[in-house]
């Protein structure tokens, strides 16, 4: 039996290659975090140049939890990143570019223009996207055919601080766009400039203040100017609607006579 002291030095050198090891995990983490901002996934290359071991240690976490040798903690970092576990052979990095292309297209449709926030609720790994685009082109490292793709849906590759004033008109047309879209003109406040527009209008005829031609042309596309009215009236055609069905209902139950059998007094 090997003596105390002995035992005391294995067990202390097991720790501190444990905490290594966890400092190792908890760095390519890190790493595989910045990957997922730059290409909006996980599923790294073997022979990533720019950090060669990260595509290793990604087939070795698969490898982990594929035999239930991943802890619990560490498998929920991971998913944390929307982690592939078996991202299949069909899996391509052309086509990861081409899905946030189609989203960035789409955005355009909505919004007129291609400055995806990094916070954008709705998709926020498309704003990290957009932002790596800009990055790449500056450090001359994308791709010329995507460059015309990008041009094509007039990307900035210098974004503006200040956001790009349209005339009232572009605006309109814009507004006529959004209705052939979404069959409506009801434009959430919070959609974007779009929606702003769409409320200045509306305060414009509250106060009295909007254009004789400018009221004529959104009459056109019939707006709505008080939308809380139109709400509100429907809410109480509704309720009467309602009421007078359970009226209906009621008088019919209650107000009917019963049917008696006239029999004449025999005399």
């Amino acid at each position: 039996m090997r003596p105390k002291k002995y035992q005391d030095v294995v067990f202390f050198k097991k720790i501190k290659k444990r905490k290594n090891q966890d400092c190792s995990w908890n760095e390519k983490f890190e790493f595989l975090h910045i990957f997922k901002e730059l290409y909006g996934h996980t599923n790294v290359p073997q022979r990533y140049q720019i950090y060669p071991c990260l595509g290793a240690w990604v087939g070795k976490q698969r490898g982990f939890f594929s035999k239930s040798k991943l802890s619990r903690g560490r498998a929920e970092l991971l998913l944390f990143l929307n982690f592939e576990w078996a991202p299949g052979k069909g899996f391509s990095f052309e086509a990861a570019w081409n899905k946030r292309y189609e989203e960035l297209k789409y955005f355009k449709t909505i919004y007129g223009h291609t400055n995806v926030p990094c916070k954008y609720r709705n998709n926020k790994e498309l704003g990290f996207w957009v932002k790596n685009q800009r990055q790449f082109y500056r450090k001359k490292l994308l791709d010329h055919g995507r460059v015309f793709l990008l041009n094509l849906l007039g990307f900035e590759w210098i974004r503006r601080e200040a956001p790009v004033k349209m005339s009232w008109v572009e605006r309109y047309k814009e507004f006529e766009d959004y209705i052939l879209r979404f069959g409506n003109g009801m434009v959430p406040q919070r959609s974007g400039p779009l929606g702003k527009w769409v409320q200045k209008q509306r305060d414009q005829f509250r106060n009295n203040t909007i254009k004789k031609e400018r009221k004529e042309l959104l009459d056109a596309l019939n707006f709505v100017w008080e939308p809380k009215k139109i709400f509100f009236m429907k809410v109480r055609e509704k309720n009467q609607l309602n009421q007078n069905y359970n009226n209906e209902n009621f008088f019919y139950f209650s107000t009917e006579k019963p049917i008696i059998p006239y029999f004449p007094a025999l005399r």
